[in-house]
């Protein structure tokens, strides 16, 4: 296995198939037919190829800020990368992730965020109110938004939950139908409305099916585990927002 650290951070490992595919998949499923997909960072290490076994997708915008990263991978996940990134329907942009959605044109059916957690005040400009409205805008009427965060399989500390609630506050104060979904990370989705977002595993597990997708964690068992009612009540439970739960903000970077 080798690792890709940045600033001290791991961007992602390789081979980690679990991580590539629960960081895309998830999302696309959480769509009836996705046609274009916003990939914010992450995609050098899997996650990128992964999401190409959508049949419906037709446009992939990646955006990397750092082209090294690429260079790397090139050299080192020729695997993971390079027939990600021979695929047509590919467009790599080297720029910064929020720069590029304040700036496009386009509209994308799916936005996923795959970056690391807001340990840096760089990275927390991706998991604030002023960035999940940026993202809102460039969604489709039926788009899906959703990034993942880690957390505990079992038990939220203290400090854990309150920050994932700040994050889910923040969500919420733009998009009025968020889902998320409970493991060692939490899988956050929100949509503009409803009737987008999968009702409930049976629904998920009805795409996954029909997509025909060659996955070996992100599977029936995987997702009927992950979707039981219990755990995903538990987790809404420790998510909701406590009186003095702040909103994370560009100015006013509670996460990080």
């Amino acid at each position: 296995i080798r690792s890709l650290l940045e600033n001290g951070l791991v961007m992602f490992n390789v081979p980690d198939a679990a991580s590539a595919e629960e960081a895309v998949h998830f999302a696309l499923l959480e769509h009836p037919a996705p046609r274009s997909l916003l990939l914010i960072g992450g995609g050098a290490g899997g996650s990128l190829l992964q999401a190409l076994q959508h049949p419906s997708l037709e446009r992939v915008d990646y955006v990397e800020l750092d082209p090294t990263v690429l260079e790397l991978a090139e050299k080192y996940f020729p695997a993971q990368w390079i027939a990600a990134r021979a695929d047509p329907r590919v467009h790599v942009h080297h720029a910064d992730g929020r720069l590029f959605l304040k700036t496009t044109d386009q509209v994308f059916d799916v936005i996923i965020v795959d970056l690391p957690a807001p340990q840096t005040a760089q990275l927390n400009r991706f998991y604030t109110l002023d960035f999940f409205r940026e993202a809102a805008k460039k969604l489709s009427k039926n788009g899906v938004f959703s990034f993942q965060l880690h957390a505990a399989e079992e038990y939220l500390s203290p400090d854990l939950g309150a920050f994932l609630r700040c994050i889910d506050k923040s969500l919420y104060e733009v998009f009025p139908v968020v889902r998320t979904m409970p493991s060692e990370s939490v899988h956050f989705f929100a949509a503009k409305r409803d009737g987008i977002l999968a009702a409930d595993s049976v629904e998920l597990l009805s795409r996954l099916s029909a997509r025909h997708l060659n996955t070996r964690y992100v599977r029936e068992y995987y997702i009927r585990f992950r979707m039981m009612p219990d755990r995903v009540a538990d987790l809404e439970q420790n998510l909701r927002p406590l009186p003095d739960t702040p909103i994370n903000r560009d100015l006013a970077p509670i996460a990080y």
